[in-house]
């Protein structure tokens, strides 16, 4: 199988958004997410993602919390729809309560508003979340969750700076975010 150009094109546009993110604390992103032009890069990058994938590694080894969200259609990005909906000033994941509309979430995802019930109901009872408001329609995400969380995102950063780095000195580009993925690993 060969992946076509629109595939490639979809996944160049999530990594420059996921390299975006990073470069808040990876600077050396800015230069990988201008890499994503270059053929060479990314055929290393994938290779690079591909082999760490293959020996093993997993985004929710340092967040298994997650797991249940993980496992579940939809629960991903149930999960960061919710975390993404604090201010755009504020922390992420946020601190405060967050509106919640579970048949916004079923419609938006094509699943049912048991199927998010269920996920709440569970990540709740796992110390992750917390429901409240006037009617049930805020979301708390409480220390354990934001933690999780966070723990998830450095790993992603980390692992996607790895890659990048060598894919960068592949294609004969100069990187200097391995320092800065080195230091956020420790």
């Amino acid at each position: 199988l060969v992946p076509t150009e629109r595939l490639m094109a979809l996944h160049r546009e999530r990594w420059g958004g996921q390299f975006d993110a990073m470069s808040a604390v990876i600077p050396a992103a800015v230069a990988y997410r201008a890499a994503l032009r270059d053929s060479s890069f990314v055929r290393t990058f994938v290779r690079e993602l591909g082999q760490r994938f293959i020996a093993g590694l997993r985004l929710l080894d340092g967040a298994p919390e997650l797991e249940p969200f993980a496992e579940r259609t939809a629960g991903m990005v149930i999960l960061f729809s919710l975390a993404l909906a604090g201010a755009a000033d504020r922390p992420f994941p946020p601190v405060d309560a967050v509106p919640l509309s579970i048949n916004a979430l079923a419609k938006q995802f094509s699943v049912s508003r048991k199927h998010v019930l269920t996920l709440l109901r569970e990540a709740e009872a796992n110390g992750l979340l917390r429901r409240g408001g006037a009617a049930m329609d805020a979301i708390t995400i409480l220390p354990r969750g934001r933690e999780a969380l966070a723990h998830m995102m450095a790993t992603m950063f980390i692992y996607m700076a790895e890659c990048a780095e060598i894919a960068l000195q592949a294609a004969g580009r100069e990187g200097r975010g391995a320092d800065a993925a080195a230091s956020l690993s420790a």
